[in-house]
């Protein structure tokens, strides 16, 4: 790295490993962001009322997300597409389909080693755990290829080992109640 950017290079060497590579994040937020786009769509989502007084902005604030909420719950309730998210399922398709390509050996109840097309993409597997040293899984709760070949070679389902945060039921009691109506804004003053 240092001899593509030097500046990079030092850049990244100030800030602590957690903050730029995957093999340094926790597996705690099922997250695998290391973008802001979240954060620069809601602020342009806010352009408008973020030159407004106090109370403006947070009325804004408060009538945006319920809207957003609204939106979800509405999405949420057409859904009919098994337990697992939309976009979810559409992903677990994905890892499917490489999965293929990968041959799980089982040393015990739990563990796999899964081989890839190379000596260099060999990965370990402990779906007790749910946890592969390729750690994507891991870091997101969505399960990867090699995950899914010893998943597969164990004759479960993949659905069974997602995360229950991708999951329909889920998704609907995040967004079931909105406390941002207005009967719920006290104002002090």
């Amino acid at each position: 790295m240092y001899e593509l950017d030097a500046e990079a290079a030092t850049w990244l060497n100030e800030k602590a490993p957690s903050e730029w590579t995957k093999s340094h994040f926790s597996s705690g937020a099922k997250c695998d962001v290391l973008l802001n786009n979240m954060c620069e769509s809601f602020n342009n989502m806010i352009l408008d009322a973020r030159d407004k007084p106090i109370i403006t902005l947070l009325e804004k604030l408060r009538y945006l997300l319920m809207a957003r909420f609204q939106a979800n719950r509405d999405k949420a309730e057409r859904w009919n597409l098994g337990n697992i998210c939309p976009q979810i399922k559409s992903l677990l398709h994905k890892n499917e389909s490489a999965a293929t390509a990968c041959i799980p050996r089982k040393p015990n109840m739990w563990n796999y080693e899964i081989l890839g097309s190379s000596t260099a993409d060999n990965w370990v597997v402990d779906l007790q755990n749910r946890k592969c040293s390729y750690r994507n899984w891991t870091i997101t709760g969505i399960s990867c290829k090699h995950a899914i070949s010893a998943i597969w070679a164990k004759h479960d389902d993949v659905i069974d080992y997602v995360d229950d945060c991708y999951k329909v039921d889920t998704y609907r009691k995040i967004y079931e109640k909105s406390y941002l109506s207005y009967q719920w804004v006290t104002i002090a003053g």
